[in-house]
């Protein structure tokens, strides 16, 4: 019995040292395949031509119009309507053809119109029932009141509230904005 101990032994220990050789050698192979994959999903996309980028039902798009008398800007934005998705660049330009396009990703696109003339953003801010209040400069819709804010004459310098008294007038609702958080700090 002794001797089929002896054979034994040594058949085991080869059989096991061949099972982890090709364990070993397996685990290996995945973990290349593994490297492989990662480097596949990982790796930076090569730049996308323009022409391959299309407009997605999640892409913005914003629609700027240039008022070049007095060089303001209104914007609207939106996501993209159902008729400019898979759009691409030179399609979506000869739609718009009379919008200059100034950036188009699958994010956002940022469209320009200039427009003649004058904006509706021409305001004069002044005093109402004891507030500041902001005016447009010309009738809209019947009136010229746009708003009543929360600032109490009261809580301003006697400078600030003889300015208010005159009218400031402003264009641009970006200036309007500033002037207005001025006030209310």
């Amino acid at each position: 019995m002794r001797k089929i101990n002896y054979i034994f032994l040594p058949l085991l220990i080869i059989f096991f040292a061949v099972g982890l050789f090709f364990i070993n050698s397996a685990d290996k192979k995945n973990n290349e395949r593994q490297i492989n994959l990662s480097n596949k999903i990982y790796m930076p996309q090569k730049n996308l031509s323009p022409s391959s980028i299309i407009i997605l039902p999640s892409t913005k798009i914003v629609y700027d119009y240039y008022y070049e008398e007095d060089g303001c800007i209104e914007s609207t934005s939106e996501y993209a309507p159902h008729f400019l998705i898979g759009l691409k660049e030179n399609e979506l330009k000869n739609i718009f053809n009379d919008w200059q396009v100034k950036s188009f990703s699958k994010e956002k696109v940022v469209m320009q119109k200039n427009i003649s003339g004058l904006s509706n953003q021409h305001y004069v801010i002044g005093i109402k029932d004891g507030y500041v209040a902001v005016f447009y400069q010309n009738q809209i819709n019947g009136t010229n009141l746009k708003e009543i804010t929360n600032t109490p004459v009261s809580s301003l310098t006697s400078y600030d509230r003889k300015r208010l008294e005159e009218g400031i007038k402003i264009s641009g609702e970006d200036k309007l904005i500033a002037i207005l958080q001025d006030y209310e700090s």
